[in-house]
């Protein structure tokens, strides 16, 4: 009985170690989980608000320019016919997309439809007093209008920044903007890493990519399909998109007084993989640690073991060497010493 009883408690001390075995492992894959989740969220909100002051500084210097060129007094005496101020309208356009490459074209647009523009000549005939974004740029609600659109002059997917010219009294003459191509907006978001690799883009108001390090996707839609109910303009929360048949995780802010918006996105399977490192790394440490005191046991136990046999023999001995004094005692035999026996009594 006393045997059986050892033997369950040893399988017991087993079943205890294997248990505690998996209980780590499951505890530490559950906290990996949560703290690579948090970082990779803190990681997204800090590094948002790093990227909005580079945007926000790209965009403030072609506003900068357009301020400077509304002011110019030779859009006020401009006429269709004057070719000499046309000229130095040109040059004044020349030498500031000279000194800026991404800068792709400037154009002053007159409220009777005279164009002036740098790079690409209109057609006789067509009129941009029509289109939307000289009619915000004449209501002048905002000092500045930025539109992402398909180029007037040049057909290419732009981005353009537009402000209302006015003359000595405050009355608007026209139009004075400039475009910057898509592709060149995104020299912008080339180099910039968020983790391993994740990345972000700029969105306009229609959330369409106007920024990004893949270009094949300018002028699309950041998801497939329809967006996700849990999106966050202000940056507050993360949501998850399917791009480019990837699972990625997102956080989405809105620039200040600008329509853009900068969404930084991590691909799923990369946070997925530094969990299964961490808890991975954490298993094989674990295991050789429990392998280790497992081997240690076994051999404390195999020693207890061999420790109680030899005490058992001895005890037998010692149970054999009195039975055999006893036995000696009761038949006249007195032991005389190891492997020696004699008899005492009368000779025959």
């Amino acid at each position: 009985m006393r045997r059986i009883v050892k033997i369950n408690h040893g399988s017991l001390i087993k079943f205890f170690i294997i248990l505690l075995f998996i209980f780590l492992n499951i505890t530490f894959c559950y906290i990996s989980e949560v703290s690579i989740n948090k970082s990779y969220e803190d990681m997204l909100s800090q590094s948002m608000y790093q990227e909005q002051k580079v945007v926000e500084d790209f965009f403030r210097y072609p506003e900068n320019i357009i301020n400077i060129l509304s002011q110019n007094n030779d859009f006020a005496v401009y006429r269709a016919n004057d070719k000499f101020l046309r000229n130095d309208i040109l040059s004044l356009f020349e030498s500031i997309i000279l000194s800026d490459h991404r800068i792709s074209n400037i154009y002053f647009v007159a409220n009777d439809g005279i164009t002036i523009s740098y790079k690409f000549a209109r057609e006789s005939g067509q009129n941009l007093t029509d289109k939307i974004w000289f009619k915000e740029a004449i209501e002048g609600k905002r000092q500045f209008v930025w539109v992402s659109h398909r180029s007037d002059f040049s057909n290419d997917d732009v981005v353009s920044c537009v402000r209302r010219v006015v003359d000595k009294y405050s009355n608007p003459i026209g139009v004075v903007g400039l475009d910057i191509e898509l592709f060149k907006l995104s020299e912008l978001v080339d180099n910039v890493k968020v983790g391993d690799d994740g990345y972000f883009v700029i969105l306009d108001e229609d959330d369409r990519i106007i920024a990004t390090p893949d270009y094949k996707r300018l002028g699309k839609e950041i998801w497939e399909g329809n967006p996700p109910e849990d999106m966050n303009f202000k940056g507050t929360r993360s949501f998850f998109l399917k791009i480019n048949n990837k699972k990625c995780k997102c956080r989405m802010l809105q620039v200040q007084e600008l329509p853009w918006k900068i969404v930084n996105i991590v691909p799923v399977n990369e946070i997925v993989f530094n969990i299964v490192i961490s808890a991975t790394l954490f298993f094989l440490l674990s295991f050789i640690s429990f392998s280790i005191a497992f081997m240690m046991y076994s051999k404390n136990k195999t020693t207890q073991q061999i420790n109680i046999k030899l005490k058992n023999a001895n005890e037998q001995l010692k149970e054999y060497a009195s039975t055999v004094e006893e036995n000696a005692y009761f038949t006249g035999e007195k032991p005389c010493g190891k492997g020696c026996t004699r008899y005492f009594g009368t000779d025959t």
